[in-house]
This record gives structure tokens, C-alpha cells and sequence, in this order.
């Protein structure tokens, strides 16, 4: 059966709303076909949502279609930042399904919990719907995530029905009490409204749009044993603003921070958020991986992103940063390509990369960290067009209508031309990402305006090390004589030896000083033998 599950009535065929038959038909999707169980899950709880059934008929139906969606999301989705473009492309798609399932699953849980309040006992009293509002709670939470997963907007209303289910919960002084709602693999999960809205809180906080694709999953599931080292008080002055945010319980926005909080706004539903207890153990955390000690065992982020996000989130909760130079308006436009390749190939004159190693076998190997689709003749390393909106001291803010040809991710080394005759290609890294149905915006740092194409491999370690790779040697600090290499992630290694080949000659060097690790690249000083 792959139709929607319909019952007759007087007025003709309706949803079928009766719990046993729902299973059933549940258990027929094709579950193989996301695209086509997701469209049907979502359009029958579009209906069941429009059906007028009693509040505690509705709590069973959304614990029913809590099953496939849990599988989906633990299964599609919940593989934190371990992607490469092809499976962005493909998960990219499954987002927004997941997306407007979440959306109406929770507005289920928000016309059972209304209804629930307008049900009188028989001693007249209203029974507060917690665990509704808790399970609606949680599908927002979701929401909220796919749309940082997708680098778009926060979709309208959602904090303002995560700040009405608080502000009730804590009115009724039910937040912090323990209820069991739904959960992933047909478990129940125990949880509160309290701890639930600091999750996502705390997630909101930490930048998503400025971190690489699927690691916002990974800080959400990590927030799950952390935000207990947070907590809401009353609004009140603190000296030191590090780790604080305030947030109105009125309106549809999210918390700020202490620092940008304008204190004539303050009214008897200003709630301030202290994350100092965890920015303490993050920086705890930080400083054993700097001393090469093992970090606390309740961390569930990638060891391969732990550090870098562990910084990122240290910065995004602490003070906010000041923009010494403002950014300026300005009109144009410039080219960009995607991919280390691709740079390399319009940084050396038209010349893709080839190693000789690489000449004898290249049917053995696939980089799938690049755009398979580029040709070493470089027929295929196609620069596109964006238009600038602004630019600041070290890059520019870029916008384009139209979805770009090869994805680029956050973390991503491009390559940029400003148009003009007499321009040259430069070197920058995609810090941020942000995108909506008519527009893609993105944030780019320029980290080298001039760059050497060459070529390096490791002297000793697995075979795909020892392999010439492009690479680019770039003065650090604007100084000619202190250099450093840009090359893909996973070369380096403290004091490891390499080969560099440039200018028909080569010499062995050492991995110095790493200066930046991103998904797909590094950047670190090296010393010559």
C-alpha cells in the first residue's frame, strides 16, 4: 500500500485516525524509498492534523508516526560532519522532508496540548499537558537543527512556541520535572522541558551557519550531557559578560548576548542564561588535547573535528567579537572555483595538477573530496559568477540567485578572481554559509592573495600519503621569508617529512606549526632539512 491510509464517512472518504489501522499502514511504506514514505508520512499527518479527534487519540497517532521518522533521522541524518560533497548533495534533499515532518509533528503535539487545555476535569480543573508540550518541544528542536543543516533561516514562529511552552511550564513550575516522551529505536526518552529548551538554545548560540555541514549535530547531541552546566535565572546585572544571554520569553527570537542586550527592554519575562560552568570545561577539554591528553569520555564529538569545534564553541559562547573594521557596501562581481584542484589549476595557468605517480594509476584511485568531474585538462574547472554585497578588511560577502553547480561546504578552499583584466586569483576559505529558496550567501576569507602552485607528498607513512598531491606555498603573516603550505586535510603531522617539488626542483622538508585544520584542508610552517 503506498497511498494514504483513508476510512469512509457520511461525508465521504476521510484520514484514517484509528491507531490500528495507522500501524498497519505504517508498516507497509517502502521505507527504502525516503523520498516517497517522507511525502506520504507528511501528508497524512497534514490531514490527520486538520481532524477534528480527542487529544489523547492524537498523543497515540504522533507516537505512532514518532517510529519511521526516528528511523530516518538516526539513520539518514544523525551522521554528525563525516561528508563529502556527493553525500551533502544527497542529504541536502532529505533534510527538508525530515524538516516539515518534524513541523507537523509538532504541530500535532501543539493541537493535542490545546485541546487539553481546554478540557475541564470533573473537579474543574485545568490538567496541564506537559508531555505534549514537552514532545513539541522536542519536534521544534529538530526543526530548528534541519534549517542549520540547510544553512537557512530560522523559520518564523518557532521561538516564539519554544518561548511560550517554557514561560507556561515555568509558570506552573513543572520545567524541571521529569517526563518520558517518545524516543528513537520505539524507546521512551527521559527528559525535561527545562533541559530541552537549553539544548537548543545553546545550539542556536553556537554559530551554526559558520560551521562545516553536519557538525551542528554532533554539538546538539553533545549538548545533551552538557547543558547541565547551564542554567536560567531571573534577569539580573552581572560585571563579567563572558558566557551570558539574555532572552525574552515574549517574543519570537532567541537569546543574545549580555553584551548586545539593550537593558531598556528588560520586563518581568527577561530570563538570563549563564554558560560559564561550561565554557570552563570546554577550555579543561582544550587543554588536554593541547598537551596530547585524553579528553573527558562523555564527549561524543568526531575525534577527527573534536578540536576545532571544541574552539568553535568555546568562541561562540564566550564574548562576542568586535568588528574593528566595519564591513563596506559595495557593487560587483567575481568568479569563483571550489576544490583544491581547481584552484591549483587557475593559480597555474591553466595547468591541472598531475603527480607521475598518479599518470600510472589513475584508474586505481577516486578523491571524493573533490569534484570527481574535474578533468585534468581542466575542461570542467568552470568558474561561476557571484555578485559581491560587501566586503571587510580580509573577504567578502557573495550572493547568488541560482543554486551553484558544485556544492561548497563551510571550511571549503576557493578560489576567487575580482573581474577585471588585470585581476589575479587569490585564495580564500568559505567561513559561512547561508541560504534560503531565491538566494545563496555566502561569507569568504581571503587567506592568500598570492600562492605558489606545487606539489607535496609525506616521505614515510600509508601509500595515499606518499602520493604527490597539490598543494600551494603561501607567505604567513604577509612576511616573504616566514612561509607555510596549504595543502588537503590529513597530511600533517607534527615533524613529519615531506617532499616539496617546485621549479623543476625538490628538497625535503618537516611539518612544522599547525596554523588552521578545516574539512578539507590545512595550513601549517614547515622547516627545510
Amino acid at each position: 500500500m503506498d497511498q494514504l491510509p483513508l476510512k469512509k464517512s457520511a461525508q465521504g472518504d476521510e484520514i484514517e485516525t484509528r491507531p490500528l489501522y495507522i500501524e498497519e499502514w505504517l508498516e507497509s511504506l517502502p521505507y527504502l524509498d525516503f523520498k516517497k514514505t517522507c511525502a506520504l508520512l507528511n501528508e497524512a499527518l497534514i490531514a490527520t492534523n486538520k481532524a477534528d479527534i480527542k487529544s489523547s487519540v492524537r498523543i497515540e497517532l504522533i507516537e505512532l508516526y514518532n517510529r519511521p521518522y526516528q528511523y530516518y533521522v538516526e539513520s539518514q541524518i544523525n551522521t554528525g560532519a563525516q561528508h563529502t560533497l556527493q553525500t551533502i548533495e544527497v542529504v541536502g534533499t532529505q533534510l527538508t522532508q525530515l524538516k516539515h515532518i518534524a513541523v507537523s509533528l509538532s504541530y500535532s503535539c501543539k493541537l493535542a496540548f490545546d485541546s487539553a487545555l481546554n478540557t475541564k476535569t470533573l473537579w474543574k480543573k485545568t490538567k496541564p499537558p506537559t508531555e505534549a508540550m514537552l514532545m513539541s518541544m522536542n519536534y521544534l528542536s529538530h526543526a530548528l537543527i534541519f534549517s542549520f543543516l540547510e544553512y537557512a533561516p530560522i523559520p518564523k514562529s518557532v521561538w516564539q512556541q519554544l518561548n511560550f511552552i517554557y514561560d507556561f511550564a515555568e509558570s506552573m513550575e513543572c520545567h524541571k520535572k521529569i517526563y518520558s516522551i517518545p524516543g528513537p529505536n520505539n524507546k521512551e526518552i527521559t527528559t525535561t522541558i527545562d533541559h530541552t529548551y537549553k539544548r537548543i538554545m545553546m545550539a542556536s548560540l553556537v554559530d551554526p551557519h559558520h560551521l562545516p555541514f553536519g557538525a551542528i549535530w554532533e554539538i546538539f547531541e553533545q549538548l545533551n550531557s552538557w547543558v547541565e552546566y547551564t542554567q536560567i535565572h531571573p534577569m539580573q546585572s552581572v560585571s563579567n559578560t563572558s558566557g551570558y544571554f539574555v532572552f525574552d520569553l515574549k517574543t519570537d527570537n532567541k537569546a543574545v548576548a549580555y553584551a548586545k542586550f539593550d537593558q531598556a527592554n528588560i520586563n518581568n519575562k527577561t530570563r538570563l542564561l549563564d554558560s560559564t560552568p561550561l565554557e570552563n570545561l570546554i577550555q579543561k577539554q582544550i587543554d588536554l588535547i593541547q598537551i596530547d591528553q585524553p579528553i573527558d569520555q562523555s564527549i561524543v564529538l568526531s575525534p577527527f573535528y573534536a578540536k576545532s569545534l571544541l574552539a568553535h564553541m568555546l568562541k561562540a559562547w564566550g564574548l562576542p567579537p568586535k568588528r574593528y573594521f566595519p564591513r563596506k557596501t559595495k557593487s560587483g562581481s567575481l568568479s569563483v572555483v571550489s576544490g583544491i584542484s581547481a584552484v591549483y589549476y587557475f593559480l597555474n595557468n591553466g595547468n591541472a595538477f598531475k603527480s607521475d605517480t598518479n599518470i600510472d594509476n589513475e584508474e586505481d584511485e577516486i578523491d571524493i573530496s573533490e569534484d570527481v568531474t574535474i578533468s585534468h585538462t581542466g575542461t570542467h574547472c568552470t568558474p561561476e559568477g557571484w555578485r559581491i554585497v560587501d566586503q571587510g578588511s580580509g573577504g567578502f560577502a557573495i550572493i547568488r540567485d541560482d543554486k551553484p553547480k558544485k556544492a561548497i561546504r563551510v571550511g571549503d578552499l576557493v578560489g576567487i578572481k575580482l573581474d577585471g583584466e588585470n585581476n589575479s586569483w587569490n585564495i580564500a576559505v568559505t567561513r559561512w554559509l547561508m541560504v534560503s529558496k531565491t538566494v545563496h550567501k555566502i561569507g569568504l576569507q581571503v587567506i592568500a592573495e598570492t600562492a605558489k602552485p606545487v606539489a607535496l607528498r609525506a616521505s614515510n607513512g600509508k601509500k595515499a600519503d606518499c602520493l604527490f598531491k597539490p598543494a600551494f606555498l603561501v607567505s604567513h603573516n604577509s612576511d616573504p621569508n616566514e612561509l607555510s603550505i596549504i595543502v588537503e586535510k590529513g597530511l600533517y603531522a607534527a615533524e613529519r617529512e615531506m617532499e616539496i617539488k617546485f621549479d623543476d626542483k625538490s628538497e625535503l622538508i618537516a611539518a612544522n606549526t599547525m596554523f588552521e585544520s578545516t574539512t578539507s584542508y590545512e595550513v601549517f610552517s614547515y622547516k627545510t632539512r
